[in-house]
C-alpha cells in the first residue's frame, strides 16, 4: 500500500531526505496544480512545499525556491546595490 503524504513526511523527517524521497512528497503535493512546482535556485532539488529550506542536506538554502535552478529566487527580490532582501507578501517578482 503507497504511503500517505503525511507517512513520507515523517519518514523524511526521522530518516533523512533523499532527492527521491523529495521528488516523490513534491509530486504529490502539487498533483493538482502541477504549475506550482519549483526547485531551489541553488542546487536544483525540488522543492517541498511546507518548509521554508531546502531538504538537500548539502544545500539546506532558506527561501531558494523558484523555476529553475540558477533562477532568481521567487521570496527574495535583488537591490540595485547588488543584495539581496526578502520580497514583501503581495510583492510582484521583477
Amino acid at each position: 500500500m503507497p504511503e500517505s503524504l503525511q507517512e513520507l513526511l515523517a519518514r523524511g523527517t526521522r530518516d533523512g531526505w533523499t532527492e527521491g524521497l523529495v521528488y516523490h512528497v513534491v509530486r504529490l503535493l502539487h498533483a493538482d496544480d502541477p504549475e506550482k512546482l519549483r526547485v531551489c535556485v541553488r542546487c536544483g532539488w525540488f522543492w517541498v512545499g511546507v518548509s521554508n529550506r531546502c531538504m538537500n542536506p548539502e544545500c539546506r538554502g532558506f527561501c531558494t525556491w523558484g523555476e529553475r535552478k540558477g533562477a532568481e529566487p521567487d521570496s527574495w527580490v535583488k537591490v540595485p546595490d547588488g543584495r539581496w532582501r526578502p520580497r514583501l507578501p503581495g510583492e510582484a517578482k521583477n
